[in-house]
């Protein structure tokens, strides 16, 4: 188990290179996607301790970058052209078409790595909670009817008072 000085340390070198991914299309192109699925992702997994930290890290990402583009210190150039506003792409040349595919493809993993996490995420927490469920039936089956009514049965139905197997479970 990590501790909270790992996460926030990792947190801050992943800020720092979503921020860096400004220098291909600027900020206004794959780095608000990319903070908001790792700030997600991350919330998930990370202590209590550092989350507004977190959050603020990514903010922080997103920001800078386009405060660096508004002060003309930004490598990435935006221009207003009548109603249309412009990026000239400043690290590697590419031709419109190709920018597209790679804003595209880039957006697509970002969406597929976000759903894959929250998924293993959702049954990590599904395992957890069926065997929670069925240590606290187990613990119930040893304790005296005295201490208190017991949980429902692990089948995850739930039988009211008159069903016959519910009759059978308490002696009756």
């Amino acid at each position: 188990r990590s501790t909270a000085h790992t996460q926030a340390m990792f947190s801050a070198c992943t800020a720092i290179g979503v921020g860096m991914v400004s220098v291909f299309f600027g900020p206004l192109v794959i780095v608000p996607t990319l903070a908001a699925a790792i700030t997600t992702s991350s919330i998930l997994q990370t202590r209590r301790t550092i989350r507004f930290a977190l959050i603020g890290m990514y903010l922080v990402a997103m920001v800078v970058p386009a405060l660096l583009v508004l002060a003309k210190i930004h490598p990435v150039a935006l221009a207003a052209i009548g109603d249309l506003l412009t990026t000239s792409p400043a690290a590697v040349y590419m031709q419109p078409e190709l920018s597209v595919i790679a804003v595209t493809g880039f957006n697509v993993m970002v969406v597929v790595a976000g759903a894959l996490h929250a998924a293993r995420y959702r049954d990590a927490m599904q395992e957890l909670a069926v065997a929670n469920h069925l240590q606290s039936w187990q613990l119930a089956q040893v304790t005296l009817p005295s201490v208190g009514p017991r949980p429902p049965e692990p089948s995850g139905h739930r039988l009211d008072s008159s069903s016959p197997s519910r009759r059978r479970s308490r002696g009756g």
